[in-house]
């Protein structure tokens, strides 16, 4: 009795083991998408806002995140239909010159926020570091072409997973910044509204870091095999 016993806890084990690598195996295009939302210009632009605002504007987090799950989850949904990203349906059910109107307007969005990414990179090495801002964000830039270029996407991809678990630093700061948890959690409830250009600035910067539309565009994911 005692060996079956064994036998079948030996099984379980197996079998929960197993589940738990198929699992970590399907994560990959979804969790990387959702996580390089949080990208280094998003983060920046907050810091810089509660650096001059405090928890000033924390009611729009309430107003922004559901705006930003709905354009995730449009997303997603089109890329699960479809099979293919917002461009290719732009050209399957509209106009040629519409199609190129909105991807050259992507275009020069991510350009801009590229190097807003790189930018706010370099800037937060040389913080921690010293030196040239300007520097830092040319060999960030070296070290992504040469990483893209240089690996395979199998391996590139396995790269980006794993880097997701930085995000995990957010939970680790929550126990170093001794947040005054009261103030935090009253100011998102109770809107703080200033009248002045910097306040109207940093809430269209909010929302603007929160609420993009190329996020729309990232439905590469549909392309991949799915588990």
């Amino acid at each position: 009795m005692l060996i079956i016993k064994d036998d079948f806890a030996y099984r379980a084990s197996a079998s929960e083991n197993g589940r738990m690598r198929s699992f970590l195996r399907a994560l990959g295009p979804g969790l990387v998408t959702g996580a390089a939302d949080d990208d280094p210009s998003g983060i920046g632009t907050h810091s810089q806002i509660g650096a001059a605002f405090g928890y000033g504007l924390s009611w729009t987090f309430v107003l922004s995140f559901p705006l930003m799950v709905a354009i995730q989850q449009i997303a997603a949904e089109i890329g699960r239909v479809t099979g293919a990203g917002i461009a290719r349906n732009l050209r399957r059910h509209y106009p040629r010159p519409l199609l190129w109107m909105v991807v050259s307007l992507l275009l020069a969005a991510n350009i801009i926020n590229l190097g807003a990414d790189l930018s706010a990179m370099g800037a937060a090495l040389a913080l921690l570091a010293g030196g040239s801002s300007g520097f830092y964000t040319l060999l960030f830039g070296i070290l992504c072409i040469v990483l893209e270029v240089g690996l395979s996407y199998p391996r590139y991809a396995a790269i980006l997973k794993w880097s997701t678990l930085s995000l995990f630093t957010y939970v680790a700061v929550l126990f170093v910044a001794h947040v005054p948890w009261g103030t935090a959690l009253r100011s998102m409830l109770v809107p703080d509204i200033r009248f002045s250009a910097a306040y109207a600035t940093a809430f269209v910067a909010i929302l603007g870091t929160t609420i993009r539309a190329f996020s729309l565009y990232p439905c590469w994911p549909a392309r991949l095999p799915m588990p």
